[in-house]
């Protein structure tokens, strides 16, 4: 082959290069790209090249590698699997990335990979190339400018197009590694701010329940919840910084409907002291200065018998773990003597306790039998304790 046609031949096999590697910059039909991670192992390796074909000439499908870009100048892409696809959106995932990418518009989907060589195959063909041209530079360039064989004008014009040779081949190992060749195969952070639920709590003495919210950038303008049967709650708010903070009103008689209602079912009960769960919801609607939350929640607690238990040796003391008043009778019995010698009825507020010196309700020393009856869920119970006066 003639000098001319070498020079020909390698010019034309730059260029063709050039466009490749610049392809994905100008949206070329075809363009190559090198993998630079490990996201879609074993499929793709670092260091593999890859050759795309856009997608306005070739149709894509799940199963699919494509590379989408999040900008218009293609410089922030990601070459994954094509998992799902629908009218508007797609989602593709990295082969060896444990949760698939955020969805994004299928006209950010740009390129199909269609084939891909190792680094070890392609990176020595073109260190090949490059030495030929760094060859060729140094014998039509170097050597003509340092020799006196040559005329001056045809010097001058073996510059001027050497130049524009070597900044071919400049643009050409600029965009190899360090423009276009250069993808991301990370999925891209969007740093979108979420409201997100902090902490959840329920206090039975107070009657209220606080949920406290992570509101990242916006401004609670109002607040407003409701019990499941829709009825209304009041409600109070304070946001400190990113976080709101909500107080919610429980209604003292929502809690004895809770308990009329778990008292009409009847639920087994064990041996005392039993216990029985239950729960109920509300849901709030948190309105911010660009949108508004609607969230339901599930508060519960226990119902529990009463704690019965003599201190100081003859103080009676009766505990209502519950948020609803219970009534109770109480009966002193005299065991030496088998006749009973006191019994009154008693109710005992919601979360307190009732005592009662014995002292003062016997006439007499002796041992005692004190007998505690009461309806639990709909169930007569009774509790007793031993006493020696």
């Amino acid at each position: 082959m003639s000098t001319t046609k070498k020079k020909s031949f390698f010019t034309l096999v730059n260029l063709v290069l050039l466009l490749l590697f610049l392809g994905k910059l100008i949206f070329f039909p075809v363009a190559l790209v090198v993998v630079t991670d490990d996201s879609m192992q074993p499929k793709l390796h670092r260091g593999d090249l890859v050759l795309l074909l856009a997608t306005y000439l070739v149709n894509y499908a799940p199963g699919d590698v494509v590379l989408w870009c999040i900008d218009d100048l293609r410089s922030a892409c990601c070459l994954h699997l094509l998992v799902n696809s629908s009218s508007e959106h797609v989602v593709t995932a990295g082969l060896s990335n444990s949760v698939p990418d955020t969805p994004v518009p299928k006209q950010l989907v740009y390129y199909k990979a269609v084939f891909s060589a190792p680094l070890l195959l392609w990176l020595p063909l073109v260190a090949l190339l490059y030495a030929y041209n760094l060859h060729y530079f140094y014998r039509s360039y170097v050597l003509r400018v340092f020799s006196l064989r040559h005329p001056r004008d045809r010097v001058l014009t073996g510059v001027v197009k050497d130049m524009v040779y070597v900044s071919v081949l400049v643009a050409l190992v600029n965009s190899m590694f360090i423009g276009s060749a250069y993808i991301d195969q990370s999925p891209p952070q969007y740093n979108i701010p979420v409201v997100s639920l902090v902490s959840r709590s329920l206090d039975l003495s107070e009657g209220r329940a606080y949920v406290t919210l992570n509101t990242s950038v916006y401004l609670v303008r109002n607040a407003s919840c409701s019990l499941d049967d829709k009825t209304p709650l009041e409600v109070e708010y304070v946001q400190v910084g990113e976080l709101a903070n909500i107080t919610i009103h429980i209604p003292r008689d929502y809690f004895s409907k809770l308990w009329a209602n778990a008292s009409e079912r009847k639920p087994p009960l064990t041996a005392p002291p039993a216990s029985v769960y239950q729960s109920f919801g509300y849901n709030c609607t948190v309105h911010f200065d660009k949108g508004y939350l609607e969230s339901a929640f599930i508060e519960s607690f226990t119902w529990k018998e009463p704690e019965v238990y003599v201190k100081e040796w003859s103080t009676l003391v009766i505990t209502n773990p519950n948020p609803v008043n219970l009534n109770a009778t109480i009966v002193i019995y005299d065991v030496s003597r088998t006749r009973t010698v006191s019994q009154f009825n008693v109710s005992i507020n919601y979360l307190s306790s009732y005592s009662v010196d014995l002292r003062e309700l016997v006439g007499e020393k002796g041992s005692y039998e004190v007998r505690i009856y009461y309806e639990f869920l709909g169930s007569l119970r009774v509790r007793g304790v031993r006493v020696d006066l």
